[in-house]
């Protein structure tokens, strides 16, 4: 399949870049929504008398959520309109943010936990496709790849600044403050985006649009390739702390900031595929590099013979480099897609393929564990069953598209 071009915007490269930076914003703050859970848990399930089950089903509902509601969210966003659905999905996590604070039932929590997901994966679809209709054709891949950080980035500051506010006010102040937050960003970019920044609104319906995506072969490659990437990343992050305390001895908060610091390093491999892309790379081949990439680093990372410091230099050199695979898969999304007026709904169904991996990730992991060998070097097998299949989406991703133009 041919790309299309998308639109040039008329702006100037300096203007452009202005608003990229801000819609990039607008995501770390939606992504500081979601993660905000994590540091207040405790404070809830103490309050709310929760068990462990109860509270893990509060943070994982947002997974099980966005895993089904990608491609609905984007193609939602394309027939409806990418600025008013902006403007929708962050008012929804406002008013899910500040509602939650005044819940002191768990159910009611975990209706408006389910809405925030909704409202989360539909900015998510719909403001990386106002980033792609804003950059020019040289912008765009760096564009998307400074896109593919803001899940870390909104994770760093959800993570570090939200227990200022969790030791002095508690929890629910720190949802009022998430919900201003989101408002004065909505006011923001009602001010700075009042003109018309979409190429255009998609005049068929839902269905036929999810319809056209779904028989793209290179939108189930994405996908998949998303997934093959976030079933490794995703476990490694989960049980990463449990295997430090527990297999090295290593304390609780110095495992906690060797995860935050590899979640940060993946900021790096983002970045650089947008560089790359810019320069002419193909994105198959970037695709397949990652998979040899990863591939490589778990066979030290689960290797009992190597020293903990080597394995841990690998580690982060798996996060950084690895990032490169989200970047090219969202800079791939425009020109893969259809039309520009479905670009959101091939966001949807990428974003739905890395949820998938991160749901259903760490429930392999420890199946694996659980079931077959406590060792958890039995990891590897995962890893490298993950990467071929990734390696092999690379190579069929070729056949859509030779180069990167």
């Amino acid at each position: 399949m041919t790309p299309h071009k998308l639109p040039i915007t008329t702006n100037t490269p300096s203007h452009n870049w202005g608003r990229i930076w801000f819609l990039f914003l607008m995501g770390i703050v939606a992504a500081a929504q979601i993660y905000k859970l994590s540091p207040a848990l405790p404070l809830i399930r103490h309050e709310l008398a929760l068990n462990m089950v109860q509270g893990g089903w509060l943070f994982s509902l947002i997974n099980l959520t966005t895993m089904v509601t990608g491609i609905i969210a984007g193609g939602f966003a394309d027939r409806f309109g990418h600025r008013r659905t902006i403007i929708l999905s962050l008012g929804l996590m406002a008013f899910t943010a500040g509602l939650s604070s005044m819940m002191h039932s768990y159910h009611w929590l975990m209706v408006l936990r389910f809405i925030e997901g909704v409202a989360f994966m539909t900015a998510a679809v719909t403001l990386p496709t106002l980033i792609a209709h804003t950059a020019n054709d040289r912008q765009r891949p760096l564009a998307m790849g400074l896109w593919s950080c803001y899940i870390p980035m909104g994770a760093a500051v959800a993570l570090l600044a939200s227990p200022i506010l969790l030791e002095n006010y508690g929890w629910r102040i720190l949802w009022q403050f998430s919900a201003l937050s989101v408002v004065l960003m909505l006011l923001a970019f009602l001010l700075f985006f009042r003109d018309n920044i979409e190429a255009r609104t998609n005049t068929t319906s839902l269905l036929q649009n999810i319809h056209d995506i779904l028989r793209q072969p290179a939108a189930w490659l994405l996908a998949i390739s998303f997934g093959c990437y976030t079933i490794t990343q995703s476990p490694l992050l989960a049980w990463l702390p449990s295997f430090l305390v527990e297999e090295r001895g290593i304390g609780l908060p110095l495992a906690g900031a060797i995860t935050a610091m590899i979640i940060v390093s993946n900021i790096f491999g983002g970045l650089l595929a947008g560089t790359i892309a810019s320069k002419g790379f193909p994105y198959w081949a970037i695709i397949c590099f990652s998979a040899l990439l990863i591939a490589a680093t778990s066979l030290g990372i689960f290797n009992d013979q190597l020293s903990d410091e080597f394995r841990l230099a690998l580690l982060f050199t798996q996060s950084a480099l690895g990032g490169l695979l989200p970047g090219t898969v969202l800079a791939a999304v425009p020109h893969f897609s259809p039309s520009p007026a479905q670009t959101a709904t091939m966001n949807g169904i990428a974003v739905q393929g890395a949820q998938a991996g991160h749901f259903l990730g760490p429930l392999i992991l420890a199946s694996l564990i659980s079931h077959i060998s406590s060792d958890w070097n039995i990891a590897i097998w995962h890893f490298l069953t993950a990467t071929a299949i990734l390696f092999v989406c690379g190579i069929l991703l070729k056949r859509q598209q030779p180069t990167n133009k």
